[in-house]
């Protein structure tokens, strides 16, 4: 699948499965900074492999939780600067073990695709 849209069905199913449990932000996330090695490789440096440490199992790992952690802090940042003018009831999106289970997701999932 070399375009990352495509990757994002397997976090429409996670959501779908557990919504409240799996944020599709950090899913999303995860999959754009795992492809942005592909992008420099490809428009910066001009060498092949483009895929490289990013597309394995453990560095899809690990960049899903920075992706997952970054979608928290992101969020309660936004709901801080935000305060009482924004009234969401229920926003797990940002929730930590929703952001960091979709941001796992996403990394687990993305070099296997």
């Amino acid at each position: 699948m070399p375009v990352t849209p495509l990757h994002f069905g397997v976090g429409m199913v996670g959501k779908g499965l557990l919504p409240r449990y799996v944020s599709l932000s950090a899913f999303v996330v995860s999959q754009v900074l795992i492809d942005v090695e592909v992008a420099y490789y490809l428009l910066v440096k001009h060498e092949w492999p483009f895929y490289r440490w990013a597309h394995t199992l453990l560095g899809g790992t690990a960049l899903g939780i920075v992706a997952g952690i970054a979608v928290y802090v992101l969020g309660r940042l936004l709901r801080g600067a935000a305060g009482s003018r924004w009234q969401v009831p229920d926003l797990r999106e940002a929730s930590l073990v929703p952001a960091v289970l979709g941001g796992l997701l996403g990394g687990v999932t993305h070099p296997v695709l």
